[in-house]
């Protein structure tokens, strides 16, 4: 489709067209809506050129739908979605969009021509009714691995009566924590009210008491502070991120204090400026020459440097007083 990016006023043919138009420049900028987006909306053109027109589009879709556009852009081709307008009674209703790009008589990229079609509500409500029984399948699922986990971690329970030797046992209690760290992410998001995210806070709280419950020799003589902002963590990151925590709660109560010394571990987690850090420090002994050697090469160092490459985040070990580890993702 070929149209000069000059000839805008040669385009009034479109309000005979019985759909939402909308054309946009080769910044995605509106510069032109038919009639039909005009009358849906009940703005004037003026409020809709430029990016004023995304101001109709439902939060939540906004980013999706950003996303398509500027990949089309790039690539100069066609797109389609489905997303939500606002109308001018303040409702939102779903619409089909699909977009073909523009190009002059030169064959220059100009823009792009998008067409709105509403989707009738039966069709809505069907994909309302799939979508109601994929969450229940997911619930679910969830549901039953929350359960599987416990189920394993009974089992590491029962060996772990029949195990003589200290270190071996220490071994299986440490695995058990990680189970533990699942079926407690597995669990959060299962009481949650969504499906994607989790509260950190609660999960923080729940595998620190579990762990401190574990070690009972230092547990009246390690204060804990718990310095954890209200978050919901969306699932992808929770997962690898609690199973952090997990281990640098696990490492501070078996090697930061001695039996009968007192101490203080500090749990932190914040979001500021879209990124995530994690701090989890403590006042114990600190790694000594020889640790700083070894460290790299123990499982739970191999284990955490995993997940945070997994998370695409950074790590710093501070060793000054005590042992701080900070992950920004």
């Amino acid at each position: 489709m070929a149209i000069n990016s000059v000839e805008h006023d040669n385009i009034n043919w479109l309000d005979n067209i019985p759909l939402s138009i909308l054309l946009s420049d080769n910044y995605g900028n509106c510069t032109h809506t038919n009639k039909c987006w005009l009358e849906y909306t009940g703005n004037a053109l003026e409020e809709e050129k430029g990016i004023g027109w995304k101001s109709t589009i439902h939060p939540e879709d906004r980013k999706h739908c950003q996303k398509k556009l500027a990949s089309a852009i790039d690539e100069q081709k066609e797109y389609s979605l489905r997303l939500r307008l606002k109308s001018k009674k303040e409702e939102y209703h779903w619409f089909e969009n699909a977009g073909k790009p523009l190009f002059d008589n030169t064959r220059k990229y100009v823009g792009h021509i998008s067409t709105f079609t509403a989707i009738p509500e039966q069709e809505i409500d069907l994909l309302k009714g799939l979508l109601k029984e994929k969450e229940l399948l997911l619930h679910e699922i969830i549901h039953r691995t929350k359960n599987c986990m416990a189920v394993i971690s009974g089992l590491f329970d029962l060996h772990i009566d029949y195990i003589e030797n200290l270190n071996d046992q220490a071994i299986f209690e440490t695995f058990q924590h990680r189970i533990i760290s699942i079926a407690l992410i597995h669990e959060n998001i299962y009481q949650s009210d969504t499906l994607s995210k989790m509260n950190f806070k609660f999960f923080v709280e729940e595998i620190t008491k579990k762990i401190t419950n574990t070690y009972k020799e230092n547990k009246d003589t390690v204060s804990i502070k718990i310095e954890v902002d209200n978050i919901e963590l969306e699932l992808a990151k929770a997962m690898p991120c609690g199973l952090i925590v997990n281990e640098l709660i696990t490492n501070v109560f078996k090697h930061a204090f001695k039996p009968t010394s007192v101490g203080e571990l500090t749990i932190g987690f914040s979001k500021t400026l879209e990124k995530y850090r994690l701090i989890v420090s403590d006042n114990g002994i600190g790694i000594t020459d020889e640790d700083v050697t070894r460290f790299p090469n123990t499982l739970g160092y191999t284990l955490i440097n995993a997940l945070v490459r997994q998370l695409n985040g950074v790590m710093e070990i501070n060793n000054r007083e005590g042992l701080l580890i900070k992950i920004i993702f």
